[in-house]
Formats: C-alpha cells, sequence, structure tokens
C-alpha cells in the first residue's frame, strides 16, 4: 500500500540530507566562496531528491490497481 505522508517525508528527508551533507562537507574541505558552496550543495542535493522521487513513483505505481 502506498503511503503519501511517508513518501513525502523521504523525499525532503532525502533532500535535506543531500543539501545540507555537502553544504557543511565542501566548506571544511575546500573553503570555497559561498555561492560556491550553495551550488554544490543545490547540484547534489537535486540529482539525489530526483532519484528518490522516481523511486517513490515507481512504488506508487505499483500500488494502483488498474481497471480494465
Amino acid at each position: 500500500m502506498f503511503n503519501r505522508k511517508k513518501s513525502v517525508a523521504r523525499i525532503v528527508g532525502n533532500w535535506g540530507i543531500t543539501f545540507f551533507g555537502p553544504l557543511i562537507g565542501v566548506q571544511l574541505i575546500l573553503g570555497p566562496e559561498l555561492w560556491q558552496t550553495l551550488l554544490v550543495s543545490a547540484i547534489s542535493s537535486s540529482f539525489a531528491t530526483g532519484l528518490t522521487m522516481s523511486h517513490e513513483l515507481v512504488k506508487y505505481g505499483n500500488s494502483t490497481k488498474t481497471t480494465s
């Protein structure tokens, strides 16, 4: 069964992890400008969030019943 609230929580949580992880990690290791750090974080979180959304859509597609 597909749970909408759980899927939204997974997508938002995954975005938070993939945005704030590089935001802190890149700043500590490389020390670039703030805009560069935000750019790296935004790019990495968009890829990971897209993958999570695709996975949730697959689960939704498998859970819905088709009528003929």
